[in-house]
């Protein structure tokens, strides 16, 4: 049976790999214990994911992000800040690049510059995230609940207003699960950067 030969395959220290006398297979093995059966199939097909995979999911989990804020922003009449148009913005942008490494956008773009790309970004992004975090945890005292206490500059500013960021980056009025969108943004990057780091690790220990 091919799903017997597949285990034996990703398992090659495997003993003993049979039916019982109920039907059901048994998968015995010293090295691999039962109980970690699954998590190690699970492990296997992470690794072999090629690197072009994992930056389509990227892309799509940014893609499901950006709608989830749309989303969440229409049903709750909440009103954006620029802290939250700008991490907005990295991850479109973090998507954009996942998507020039999958598809081979431009010469210039290679797979291994949408990696370095995406990394740039979403610490971009983590610590706009990791900014706006610490002033709704922390506000100043004399706050203007109208504007935004964080300035990138006039030009920047007004870019952001004219995208619909007008609102308090300071105020925490939603929460989701107990986290605010700030937080779960925080740690979507966080993620982000986990998985470049662990596939640029993965990509020096293959050339080695």
């Amino acid at each position: 049976m091919r799903g017997f030969r597949d285990a034996k395959e990703v398992f090659p220290d495997a003993r003993d790999f049979r039916g019982d006398s109920k039907g059901k297979s048994c998968f015995r093995s010293p090295e691999v214990p039962v109980d970690n059966l699954s998590d190690d199939i699970f492990m296997h097909f992470l690794k072999n994911l090629t690197e072009k995979q994992w930056y389509l999911g990227i892309a799509m989990f940014c893609v499901g992000l950006l709608i989830g804020a749309v989303i969440i922003q229409t049903t709750a009449t909440l009103v954006p800040c620029p802290l939250c148009v700008a991490q907005r913005i990295f991850f479109l942008l973090v998507g954009l690049s996942a998507l020039a490494g999958y598809f081979g956008w431009l010469e210039g773009i290679r797979v291994r510059l949408a990696a370095w790309l995406i990394l740039g970004f979403s610490l971009i992004g983590g610590s706009i995230a990791v900014r706006q975090v610490l002033l709704q945890h922390f506000p100043p005292a004399d706050i203007d609940p109208t504007i935004c206490v964080v300035s990138f500059g006039s030009f920047l500013d007004s870019f952001l207003r004219a995208l619909g960021g007008v609102g308090n980056c300071a105020i925490r009025d939603f929460t989701l699960i107990g986290l605010a969108l700030p937080e779960w943004s925080l740690l979507s990057f966080a993620g982000l950067i986990a998985v470049m780091v662990w596939l640029m690790r993965l990509r020096t220990i293959s050339e080695d």
